[in-house]
């Protein structure tokens, strides 16, 4: 039997953008079949409940956010994670406090839908791990320490109902773009 994939999101609260990106990549591997596990964490102390925005933002897609409390990202969430994906390149430097070698298999989500048109549809033979890998060499060594907020995704957190629902539809659109490359569906199948 094969372990499933796991996921990691990260932003700063972990009530708005990473709880959201959670369950929208959980939808999404669910529809494209493939066995996962998405979490997400924040930077913060958690114990919070998601944002009244996020939670009516993702009960207009039907998913349900109502259980969700915020969680601090920690070391042993971040070893077990297969990808990490953060809300804003800053979230790289919590998790390479915690574990520098997991900074290769982390990328804000922004960059990493870049790199995966870059990086290709992954062939069913190439392990996960691989695809991954060769997308972290595809990125510029210097961009793991930048400073730069072009490839952050905007915090709805305080906004309007219009926000969070921007945000829920950027993330979906991202997800969908590495997804699409990663878990490819297989030729002739339909998307369900």
């Amino acid at each position: 039997m094969t372990e499933p994939f796991r996921l990691l999101v990260v932003c700063t609260a972990n009530r708005c953008r990473s709880p959201m990106a959670e369950r929208l990549a959980a939808d999404q591997l669910r529809r494209r079949g493939v066995d996962a596990e998405v979490r997400s964490s924040g930077t913060m102390e958690g114990g919070v409940p998601a944002t009244d925005g996020a939670r009516r933002a993702l009960a207009r897609r039907g998913l349900d956010l109502s259980e969700h409390t915020s969680r601090q990202l920690d070391a042993d969430t971040i070893e077990v994670a297969d990808l990490i994906v953060t809300m804003e390149r800053r979230h790289l430097g919590a998790v390479a406090e915690l574990s520098i070698e997991a900074v290769r298999r982390s990328f804000p989500l922004k960059e990493l839908a870049a790199l995966a048109a870059a990086t290709g549809t992954r062939p069913p033979a190439v392990p996960v791990s691989e695809w991954i890998a060769r997308a972290d060499r595809m990125r510029h060594p210097s961009s793991v320490l930048s400073v730069s907020t072009s490839d952050d995704v905007q915090d709805p957190m305080g906004g309007s109902r219009r926000d969070y629902r921007r945000t829920a539809d950027e993330l979906d659109d991202l997800l969908d773009q590495v997804f699409s490359r990663l878990f490819p569906a297989p030729a002739g199948a339909a998307e369900g």
